[in-house]
């Protein structure tokens, strides 16, 4: 669900300032609501490592080649995968510094935690909702302002980091 957001509201704002629809997202999302379907809880397929790997991957292409026609939506994307990459760098991050195998399967995820406690539908739909409401207006704050970027991708990451980092 993060990635059909991300995809939609990527080309929705690509669309709104460039007068362009970028398909390849389009094509992403599609592809990723047809997985959703099978993926909601409870699950009848799972992912894995591969295939998220390769979703992180053909997120970050989207997101040069998007980047080399408008350079500040790098920054977009940046900021709408905001919570992909907090939680991923600050797990990895704690698990070395803790002298774990951070290449070994693993339930230390910030979303894991909240899963857990709170169940995998509601995170999700969280998730989603936490880019609406808060990523997507500093988003649309960065594209009509473009001089505040560095100070809300920095605010951004550092209060996410810090989020995660109290969730364990």
């Amino acid at each position: 669900l993060e990635t059909i957001v991300v995809c939609v509201v990527v080309l929705l704002l690509f669309l709104w300032r460039n007068g362009l629809i970028f398909w390849p997202n389009a094509l992403l999302a599609a592809v990723c609501f047809g997985f959703l379907l099978w993926n909601l809880s409870p699950a009848r397929i799972f992912m894995g490592d591969v295939a998220s790997g390769f979703l992180g991957y053909a997120l970050g292409i989207l997101a040069i080649f998007m980047a080399s026609w408008q350079p500040l939506f790098m920054w977009v994307w940046a900021l709408l995968l905001a919570l992909f990459v907090v939680d991923t760098t600050t797990t990895l991050l704690r698990r070395m510094i803790r002298g774990e195998r951070w290449y070994a399967p693993h339930r230390s995820h910030a979303y894991q935690h909240l899963a857990q406690r709170y169940g995998h539908r509601p995170v999700t739909f969280g998730q989603a909702l936490f880019n609406l409401v808060v990523l997507l207006p500093i988003v649309v704050l960065v594209l009509l302002e473009p001089s505040l970027t560095l100070w809300a991708v920095g605010l951004t990451y550092g209060g996410l980091a810090l989020l995660a980092l109290l969730l364990g």
